[in-house]
């Protein structure tokens, strides 16, 4: 694995490099994964590692990165905007490419990851497969998520709700209210992947919102296929999906062609 720093020279971006095994032959195409939320980046962080080396032995070249203002990238997180980090996303596509010397790109964005990287394609990144893994279908209803949840949290630490002064904390992450703001624009309804090859979402579960959004998609000629991979009984339930071992699976088959979803 190789470690870098990428982009520009006032805000570089930390990415991770995976060659492929040769041994079985490279693919002509590389994978760029997509963390989720800065909220979600712990628990996400193996899975990711899990995928890219099942990635690299299936023959693809794998590259991950932070996002500005998370991870070991350069910046505050309050600096941050949902914009930033679609352009980061087609930094990163580049770097993938350039490292790899693939002329193809397929992408895996996780939650929040997989929303910007539908927008990022409908800005004009081109893209073989994009997997769309237990996607935020709308930000609205992500920042309601997140507030929930730190409720929730706030009660099991004996305080009440968290009332924050100046900029919020949610999860214990600062949200400030610029980047609350640009987080209730993305909506997988409006933002259409359309230089996508292929869009697949791989979800935990069925839900009304993967639905609606297919059939959203379909109105405008836009095929979007739903695969439901299992999930582990043990874990609980915000783990779930991250922690999947068949959803690794079934992300690796879709981009290996391998998919009869």
């Amino acid at each position: 694995m190789k470690t870098l720093f990428f982009g520009d020279s006032k805000a570089r971006l930390f990415g991770a490099y995976m060659p492929p095994h040769l041994a079985l032959g490279a693919s002509r195409q590389a994978v760029l994964l997509c963390y989720p939320g800065v909220q979600e980046y712990n628990l996400s962080h193996w899975a990711f590692r899990r995928l890219a080396n099942l990635l690299t032995k299936a023959g693809f070249p794998v590259f991950r990165f932070d996002y500005f203002g998370t991870g070991d990238s350069a910046g505050a997180l309050e600096e941050a905007s949902i914009e930033s980090w679609v352009d980061n996303i087609a930094s990163a596509a580049q770097e993938a490419l350039d490292l790899s010397g693939c002329r193809k790109l397929s992408l895996v964005g996780m939650r929040l990851g997989a929303a910007l990287a539908a927008r990022a394609c409908g800005k004009g990144l081109e893209l073989q497969d994009l997997v769309l893994w237990d996607p935020v279908v709308n930000g609205r209803a992500y920042i309601a998520e997140l507030s929930a949840l730190e409720e929730r949290m706030s009660l099991a630490l004996l305080h009440g709700p968290q009332k924050a002064v100046g900029a919020p904390v949610l999860c214990g992450y600062p949200f400030p209210r610029d980047l609350r703001t640009s987080l209730a624009t993305l909506d997988l309804q409006l933002d259409l992947p359309t230089h996508a090859r292929r869009v697949t979402l791989v979800g935990s579960e069925e839900k009304p919102a993967y639905r609606e959004l297919q059939n959203a998609w379909s109105n405008k000629q836009l095929e979007l296929c739903i695969r439901l991979a299992k999930q582990p009984t043990t874990a609980g339930s915000s783990q779930k999906q991250m922690l999947s071992n068949e959803a690794l699976q079934v992300i690796v088959e879709q981009i290996s062609g391998r998919s009869d979803g």
